[in-house]
């Protein structure tokens, strides 16, 4: 057999494979809709919004942001909407993604990824009532949803620092988050989470204030275990 014929059919399976992936999502066409829609409508702050669509389904599309509408602290809640249209039509989450006790005062950066299952990942900041940035508790944060944003699993903590009085904590902020989705690829739908750690006190091995450091971590189960 020519090797013309064999990378033939790889690329054949291959479209077999995405054919069968993708189902009724595969016919899909982009919606119509008016420029500057608005999609959330309350007279409090959503902002900050990140936004991804299955690779497998584009029928679901999933935007994630900061909404002050969720908590009662004036801080930011996860504020989620989903559409499976293709995002002719979406749907404001009433109560977003939950947050973590001693994490709940507010949220920041939602950062959105699907894997090849169509299933959502959103990262994104956490942090508890303290006296400034690097005086309170504060940790990354994954939650997963496995019908394009409609119910999240509980979130698992990627990175965390708790707070001690009289100590300056470091501090995760920017998150970003991406998923394998290479059919091919020894590392299919692992999840890569970034963050930026800033240090309240001094540089590690430093008589340097402050600074920071790009922050990697993974996950090879769906988000629900990350790598230390």
């Amino acid at each position: 057999m020519s090797a013309y014929v064999q990378r033939g059919l790889i690329l054949l399976a291959m479209c077999v494979v995405l054919a069968v992936a993708c189902g009724s999502g595969l016919n899909a066409q982009p919606p119509t809709r008016a420029l500057d829609d608005r999609l959330t409508n309350n007279s409090v702050a959503q902002n900050e919004p990140d936004i991804a669509a299955a690779p497998f389904n584009p029928l679901l599309v999933v935007c994630g942001f900061d909404d002050y509408s969720l908590l009662t602290t004036g801080q930011p809640g996860r504020g989620v909407l989903y559409s499976s249209d293709a995002g002719a039509t979406f749907t404001h989450h009433p109560v977003g993604i939950p947050l973590q006790t001693t994490f709940d005062e507010g949220s920041d950066h939602s950062r959105l990824a699907f894997d090849t299952f169509n299933h959502v990942s959103c990262a994104y900041i956490a942090y508890g009532l303290g006296l400034g940035e690097f005086e309170r508790n504060n940790a990354v944060f994954v939650s997963r949803s496995d019908d394009g944003g409609v119910t999240w699993l509980p979130s698992q903590a990627v990175a965390f620092n708790i707070y001690l009085p009289g100590v300056l904590m470091n501090r995760a902020d920017q998150p970003a988050i991406a998923v394998d989705q290479n059919l091919t690829s020894l590392y299919l739908n692992r999840i890569y989470v970034t963050w930026t750690r800033y240090y309240g006190d001094f540089y590690p091995g430093s008589s340097d204030p402050g600074g920071g450091d790009i922050m990697l971590s993974s996950s090879s189960n769906g988000g629900l275990s990350w790598s230390t």
